[in-house]
């Protein structure tokens, strides 16, 4: 008869094996749980960032390019009093008022009016600037309100009692004297807004090199501080300490892709 292991030895045989295992199955618990507990902390961390994010994105709003109604407006000088002002050249007349034969106001214009009517069989709404050496004593005494005109200017104003006409007196700034700015109140609020923005475009000329080109007849590019027109001579340009350039492009300011013509204009620019 063979020898058969004793019961102790078999259960010291089986146990080998089975502590094995468990000790297998402990690591790869840790390992799992090292694992999961490696993602949750990198979808914590992820969230945050994503919080974080989002509410950067909330608290900057995106800016918009403001623009400019007045961009395409046309730009009138009077030389007179040294001042400028801009306005919707399809909409309104600009003209030398208080004459007999009203004709489109030139730079040295006393009375400028600029008229809006279109409709013929309707009342004209006006804007008018007349050049005044002082404020009448008459008026004086009515001036009991202010009128903001441009981005630096105060007209002290009065308005009529029916609330029809209102008349300004700005003071000018460059030359003395006074300007005496008067208007029809509309009940159209959309032509009260375009005579606001038309006040808003004006100012005094204060700038010499300006104030030469437009003395000439040029035209003047207060962006780009030069001063342009198919006759601006040389002379000129140096007498005035710019930099003269005897064919440039007219549309050397516009889009590049854009239509231009093949006009050659003289340019004295400024530093």
């Amino acid at each position: 008869m063979e020898n058969q292991p004793e019961v102790g030895q078999v259960n010291q045989v089986n146990q080998k094996p089975n502590n094995f295992l468990v000790i297998l199955l402990s690591i790869l618990l840790l390992i799992s749980c090292v694992i999961a507990g490696f993602f949750a902390y990198q979808t914590q961390e992820l969230v945050k960032e994503l919080t974080k994010t989002r509410s950067l994105v909330i608290s900057s709003p995106i800016s918009t390019p403001t623009i400019d109604p007045t961009a395409n407006w046309k730009t009138y000088y009077n030389t007179k009093a040294n001042y400028s002002l801009k306005y919707p050249v399809s909409d309104w007349k600009i003209l030398n008022t208080g004459v007999i034969e009203e004709k489109e106001a030139g730079q040295d214009s006393t009375n400028v009016g600029l008229i809006y009517q279109p409709d013929i069989s309707k009342a004209a709404h006006e804007l008018v600037f007349i050049i005044t050496p002082s404020v009448p004593e008459t008026d004086k005494n009515k001036l009991n309100q202010t009128k903001e005109i441009g981005d630096n200017y105060l007209a002290n104003c009065w308005i009529t009692e029916d609330n029809g006409y209102e008349f300004c007196w700005l003071k000018n700034s460059t030359q003395g004297g006074y300007l005496n700015i008067n208007f029809n109140i509309s009940k159209d609020e959309n032509i009260n807004s375009m005579i606001d923005q038309i006040f808003s475009t004006f100012k005094f000329i204060d700038n010499t090199k300006e104030e030469a080109c437009i003395k000439e007849k040029y035209t003047w590019l207060s962006k780009y501080n030069e001063c342009e027109s198919p006759i601006l001579t040389e002379t000129f340009c140096k007498k005035e300490k710019g930099t003269f350039y005897g064919c440039e492009s007219a549309c050397r300011h516009e889009d590049p892709n854009g239509i231009c013509t093949t006009e050659c204009i003289a340019v004295c620019k400024f530093d």
